[in-house]
């Protein structure tokens, strides 16, 4: 997060990472004030915006395994986001000796934890799929020259 909750990873309701320059033209294009688009990228974006359907991740998940395509975009552009979070980290410290899931979707959500590490595969990054489905408080996996971490924090 950056100076407002909208700098980093989209959530539930709010947009993450967005080019200023886009939210001038949607504003010229469809005569929004600054605070209207203030009031969509804080309220009505991020998982919400982009599912149509829930800013909550259990009812997306749900719907994902119904095959609710606009609640498989959300979850997808999230796990995508998430993964190039935590790549660029990786990037920027030349190294990565783990991965913590925390919070109520790091610590409950196999499947979120489960594609991240998908996402992070072309970094060496492997999950074991049975204890990410046990939830386990430890996974451990080869990445690079060391044991690398990947934990949750119930």
């Amino acid at each position: 997060m950056g100076m407002t909750p909208l700098e980093g990873l989209m959530m539930g309701t709010r947009s993450g990472d967005v080019d200023f320059g886009a939210m001038s033209w949607v504003a010229s294009q469809t005569n929004q004030s600054l605070g209207d688009l203030e009031r969509v990228v804080n309220k009505e974006s991020g998982l919400l915006g982009i599912s149509g359907l829930s800013s909550d991740l259990r009812v997306l998940e749900k719907a994902w395994h119904e095959g609710h395509e606009r609640a498989q975009l959300a979850i997808k552009t999230f796990v995508h986001r998430i993964a190039r979070h935590i790549a660029g980290h990786a990037a920027s410290l030349h190294r990565l000796d783990g991965i913590i899931f925390t919070g109520g979707i790091g610590e409950n959500s196999s499947l979120i934890r489960r594609l991240v590490m998908e996402h992070l595969a072309v970094l060496g990054v492997e999950i074991d799929t049975e204890m990410n489905q046990i939830a386990l408080t430890l996974l451990e996996s080869e990445l690079f020259p060391v044991k690398m971490r990947v934990s949750f924090a119930p």
